[in-house]
């Protein structure tokens, strides 16, 4: 624990504004002790840069819950190994940056339980998976993701998750996932990709992500332009939006998939959210584009409140459900107060707004 020696004058109770003012040793922006900074701004604990000059070395002294004061980190960061949940959690007045530099991905998380929150996470670059952040069971609150990118390297042309890639559990709340992007022979997830974990988005934007598939052949598809699950519980719902993201192909796909969103078995619940202008763009006259907002495989599917408007799906030959695209679905579908608008298929097409395929 780091003290200081005095407390702000003038005349004016300046501690829990977001400001370290003079005589101050910290201020994580409310007057509260017991977090990383005392009611009386005079004591630090966990609190980056006043008692550890980066994240990891934070991290790496066994910090669980860590703040983070407003600033832009360059850092490379692994969080290690834990049962304990951690927490990475921006503090005071500004905006806390997780920043890539464009050349490497700002955080990787082998912990079991990890939190992010208020900060964003920007400009970072991986091969595989994972562009900004790569994990399992993560929670991001009122976390800004963008401007990631992810290509195939050396990843035997697979790639997926532009902006978070989850192995686990992925809750996201009141968050932004936008202008991430995905590039490979066999690529997913433009903003998300979820494999063996359920998703649960909460008001949050899902928004002009890319996922461009760079050559065809051998079964080669483009998924999920802003979001992918596979083997997940997807619930989407207070007012979320997943909208303008897209998924194009080179000549030899085999398929572009699920516009904006992608899942694949369990099941798919959309409550009171806004699925909108979302595309599938194939180069070659032969690809399948099915689901320009939505595809769903397999599993149960329930809609309430739900909005999928201006979503496309083109291909010369074979587009399916510019709206909403099921497929061997096994459980349920249910659609109550939902509405689909000026939904299209571009070639031959079988239903504009929604295509249901042997169920």
């Amino acid at each position: 624990m780091t003290e200081g020696t005095g407390t702000a004058s003038g005349g004016e109770a300046l501690c829990g504004n977001g400001v370290i003012d003079p005589l101050e040793l910290c201020d994580d922006g409310n007057d509260v002790g017991g977090d990383s900074c005392s009611a009386d701004c005079q004591e630090a604990e966990c609190l980056v840069p006043i008692t550890h000059a980066t994240i990891q070395v934070g991290l790496d002294d066994g910090c669980f819950d860590l703040r983070v004061m407003a600033g832009t980190y360059a850092e490379e960061i692994t969080v290690p190994g834990s049962k304990t949940p951690r927490l990475i959690e921006g503090v005071g007045a500004g905006t806390v940056v997780l920043s890539g530099s464009d050349t490497f991905r700002p955080i990787w998380s082998i912990s079991s339980l990890l939190t992010l929150r208020n900060l964003e996470v920007a400009n970072g670059r991986a091969q595989g998976r994972g562009g900004g952040v790569l994990g399992g069971n993560l929670t991001l609150d009122n976390v800004v993701v963008r401007d990631n990118v992810v290509d195939a390297g050396n990843m035997d042309g697979i790639a997926s998750g532009g902006g978070v890639f989850s192995s686990g559990g992925l809750v996201i709340l009141d968050s932004e996932v936008r202008d991430n992007a995905v590039t490979g022979d066999y690529a997913s997830g433009g903003g998300v990709e979820v494999g063996e974990g359920d998703l649960f988005l909460a008001n949050t934007v899902v928004a002009e992500n890319t996922v461009t598939l760079t050559t065809g052949g051998d079964g080669a598809q483009a998924r999920g332009g802003g979001v992918r699950a596979v083997y997940s519980t997807v619930i989407i719902g207070f007012g979320s939006e997943i909208r303008d993201n897209t998924v194009t192909a080179g000549a030899g796909a085999t398929a572009v998939v699920g516009g904006g969103l992608d899942v694949q078995t369990i099941s798919l619940e959309i409550y009171d959210s806004i699925i909108s202008g979302n595309s599938l763009v194939p180069a070659d006259a032969a690809t399948i584009a099915r689901g320009g907002g939505v595809n769903f495989e397999s599993g149960d599917v329930f809609l309430s409140g739900a909005v999928l408007s201006e979503n496309t799906a083109t291909s010369s030959t074979n587009a399916r459900g510019g709206g909403l695209s099921l497929r061997d679905v096994s459980g349920p579908v249910v659609i109550e107060r939902s509405a689909f608008r000026a939904n299209s298929v571009t070639g031959v097409g079988t239903v504009l707004g929604l295509s249901l395929i042997h169920i």
